[in-house]
């Protein structure tokens, strides 16, 4: 029991080492660095983003999910060294596009069937 211990705090401290020093490490025959992990989690983060703007029943956390979909795009781009695609996603897309799709959602009249606060309480008509 005590050898297994060793042995895993030696595969341990080889693997900090590892990281510290900037070298990738390998777990299991697959080379990974620090920058792979990275872009594993944000495309996850950004795909899972993606879902929940479909999935969101309230279209203003729809356009959220949407902003955090682009920041996502945005930061895979960073990763793939397209600085200037990062840049126009960033500017056009979580800028304009976003308060676009907001302003759009705010100056729309929006009438809910059932929705009793458009109801006169004195003589129980509706207001137009």
């Amino acid at each position: 029991m005590a050898q297994v211990r060793q042995r895993q705090m030696r595969g341990l401290r080889a693997v900090r080492r590892g990281v510290s020093q900037g070298r990738p490490f390998n777990q299991g025959g697959v080379v990974m660095d620090l920058t792979t992990v990275f872009f594993l989690i944000f495309s996850g983060l950004t795909v899972g983003c993606a879902i929940m703007v479909v999935v969101s029943k309230d279209i203003v956390r729809s356009v959220v999910f949407l902003a955090a979909t682009f920041i996502g795009v945005g930061i895979i781009y960073m990763f793939l060294n397209a600085e200037y695609l990062f840049l126009i996603q960033i500017l056009v897309y979580v800028g304009a596009i976003n308060v676009l799709i907001l302003f759009g959602i705010m100056l729309t009249r929006r009438r809910m069937v059932g929705d009793d606060s458009c109801q006169d309480e004195e003589s129980g008509r509706w207001l137009p």
